[in-house]
């Protein structure tokens, strides 16, 4: 019995008793040798494939910064009439956020980017909640809210400092293992 568990294909022999003329049929079935599991991909083939799925993060990100700037003109503290119109242009920008948000979510950080990654997402939430506190300035026409945000560079340091967190990690981690990072992502969080 050891024996035949340890064949590479199995052999059955089924003997059918023919029909009506006394005569037997043997039929045998083969099965082909079960192939051995697939490796799990390096770690330099995680790190890239992680690569690739955060450029499409960072892309995401810059657009919703271009969309922010475009719609957020100067700011008129002596005239807000037309704030409101201003915060409703910026919902669309914080959704644009909280998308990214889901999306960087679902992706899955190789070994030893975890923190990196949160970090990460952390800025991306961070920023929503502060377009968030612009569109309830904005919509209620509160000068003090907008000028606050305007002139406390808190909140824009502690995004800089998780993207360039995550940027430094990935760098760290990729060296290492002989992967190039993409220049897209090679400049995440230099412009705070």
């Amino acid at each position: 019995m050891r024996l035949l568990s340890t064949l590479p294909f199995l052999v059955v022999v089924l003997v059918v008793a023919g029909c009506g003329n006394g005569s037997a049929k043997t039929i045998t079935v083969t099965s082909a040798p079960t192939r051995p599991a697939t490796a799990p991909p390096s770690p330099a083939d995680q790190l890239r494939a992680y690569l690739v799925a955060m450029k499409k993060a960072e892309a995401q990100w810059n657009h919703a910064q271009h969309v922010w700037t475009k719609d957020d003109p100067k700011h008129y503290y002596a005239n807000t009439a037309p704030w409101p119109k201003i915060g409703h242009k910026l919902v669309k920008v914080r959704k644009m956020f909280d998308d990214s948000a889901i999306y960087v979510t679902s992706v899955t950080p190789p070994p030893g980017l975890l923190k990196a990654h949160r970090s990460w997402l952390s800025s991306i939430k961070l920023t929503s909640a502060e377009v968030d506190n612009y569109v309830t300035g904005f919509e209620d026409k509160n000068s003090t809210v907008v000028y606050r945000l305007d002139n406390s560079p808190a909140r824009e340091h502690e995004i800089g400092t998780d993207r360039t967190g995550w940027r430094l990690a990935v760098i760290a981690r990729a060296n290492e293992l002989g992967v190039k990072v993409p220049k897209a992502l090679r400049t995440v969080g230099t412009g705070y």
